[in-house]
């Protein structure tokens, strides 16, 4: 892709963020409730998602993180990887094993958090 197009992916998303900031009243009610949750009682990996984003647009870093460090970190290397394209730079390391204990430490607290007081 050209550096115009990740230019626009970069505005779009912003912008998305924006509305979404001013119109969470209207469409946290539409989200459904999580069926594993629902029906298990366990956490899955996407529980408190919708709670992190909402709290990294009101500028809440660490409650973000208490609700769902996955989409923090989502969110964070989306936004580093967007950047990186822009400015021709490496801003993210490439090398696997990074991104092995990245998803490790992820995924351990997707199964402590049902085991323990998170």
């Amino acid at each position: 892709m050209k550096r115009k197009h990740y230019i626009f992916i970069l505005a779009a998303l912003i912008i998305g963020a924006v509305i979404l900031k001013f119109t969470i009243e209207l469409w946290q009610p539409l989200v459904p409730q999580c069926v594993i949750y629902k029906n298990t009682g366990l956490y899955c990996p996407g529980c408190g998602g919708t709670r992190a984003i909402i709290s990294l647009l009101n500028g809440h870093i660490i409650k973000a993180l208490i609700y769902n460090p996955g989409a923090v970190v989502l969110v964070i290397v989306i936004l580093l990887a967007l950047i990186g394209k822009i400015t021709d730079k490496k801003i993210l390391p490439e090398k696997l094993s990074f991104w092995a204990v990245v998803l490790a430490v992820i995924f351990i607290y997707y199964i402590l958090r049902n085991f323990t007081l998170f």
